[in-house]
């Protein structure tokens, strides 16, 4: 065993040579760096050494993992915010619904059309689609779908219903 060369004070990783029976002469060199001995091997194509490190299976097996890790957390960031799209949808279509059978209530002194028309417009602009506007006395009841975002869509819509009127005693 000897010390590598050029290494002040004669420090440094420990060299030695041992035969390898059928593949070779092998030059060990052990670094220090943690990461395991050096092991260098004739190639026999005249071109030098080829170095390996003998426990080097598991290298970047870190960023596989990772890679992985972070698929996962990517799906469920994203189920996520479509369950918060639905959640968003729902509560749209309630407070459209809300919305426009107040709206309407308080447009029925002028009349029976002018108060659907009215929660008609309310609707429209909650991003929603009204079914039905029924007028019962002074009672006025609305039905309103309201449609998730992108790809949500093609799983359903979300429906409300909303009735307002003068209060009973």
């Amino acid at each position: 065993m000897r010390r590598a060369k050029g290494v002040p004070g004669g420090r440094g990783p420990v060299v030695r040579k041992e035969n390898d029976g059928d593949r070779g002469p092998v030059v060990r060199k052990e670094s220090g760096s943690g990461r395991g001995p050096v092991v260098r091997r004739e190639n026999g194509s005249g071109r030098g050494p080829v170095a390996r490190r003998e426990n080097g299976g598991d290298r970047g097996s870190a960023s596989v993992w990772a890679v992985g890790i972070l698929a996962v957390l990517i799906m469920f960031v994203t189920v996520g915010a479509d369950l918060g799209a639905v959640a968003i949808t729902r509560h749209r279509a309630a407070g459209a619904a809300d919305l426009a059978a107040l709206a309407a209530a308080a447009q029925l002194p002028v009349g029976e059309p002018s108060a659907c028309e009215r929660a008609r417009w309310v609707v429209e602009r909650m991003r929603a689609e009204m079914h039905s506007c029924t007028v019962q006395g002074w009672d006025v009841s609305v039905e309103v779908t309201a449609r998730p975002p992108g790809v949500l869509a093609m799983f359903g819509a979300t429906n409300a219903k909303a009735r307002a009127g003068p209060a009973e005693v």
